[in-house]
């Protein structure tokens, strides 16, 4: 196995790689069914490993060109503090795989009696790339009559514009509602909050929600 980052190679192969990802399964409230299981995108793949940089060439080393400690260290910090992602390939092995990456933790120290040599343990998030899109949202006055409708765009430049309040449809829910309106159903506990609405399944429509 050799893993790379960027233009930097790792010395060896750690003892151990962990690649998580977990499924596009997330629990909701219906107020006729109870808890139900939507399907979304899957959340963004985490990479964790441990190693050692060398002081001197030893016989586990497999990198072409082996640069010093101080060096790799140095190169971990700027990609900590990037903010532009960096390629991550895992080559060799049961299972290889590339994916842009940014470094979410970098851990280094020194251990008594081996002077020159730094270990460390190195955390990793996939980066998923978006660009902007446009949304329409459909705003609704309080008594359920449509007035219009707004178009913005969201991505790395702005956010689509949220009405104040909305006025609950039959079939709705708070975590449909958090999903179009708010961008994600896992925020429904916030509309709760903002309404003061102890049991999330329990709206009726007519209902007007506020939205911030």
């Amino acid at each position: 196995m050799r893993i790379y980052l960027g233009n930097t190679e790792f010395p060896a192969a750690p003892e151990k790689l962990e690649a998580e990802r977990e499924g596009g399964w997330a629990s909701a409230e219906l107020e006729t069914l109870g808890e139900i299981l939507q399907h979304r995108p899957s959340r963004l793949r985490a990479v964790r490993f441990s190693g050692i940089f060398p002081g001197s060439r030893m016989g586990f080393v497999t990198a072409g060109t082996l640069l010093s400690p101080g060096e790799y260290s140095a190169r971990m910090e700027a990609a900590l503090s990037s903010k532009e992602p960096l390629r991550l390939v895992v080559s060799g092995g049961a299972a290889p795989f590339s994916m842009l990456a940014v470094v979410e933790k970098f851990l280094c120290w020194e251990q008594a009696g081996e002077d020159g040599d730094l270990y460390f343990t190195l955390a990793l998030r996939e980066y998923r790339p978006y660009g902007t899109q446009s949304v329409a949202v459909k705003v609704v006055s309080p008594d359920g009559k449509p007035v219009g409708s707004a178009g913005s765009s969201s991505g790395r430049t702005g956010s689509p514009a949220v009405p104040k309040t909305y006025t609950v449809q039959k079939g709705d829910n708070l975590w449909s509602i958090a999903k179009r309106f708010l961008g994600d159903g896992s925020r429904y506990g916030e509309i709760a909050k903002w309404n003061n609405i102890g049991n999330p399944s329990l709206i009726y429509p007519g209902q007007v929600l506020r939205l911030e």
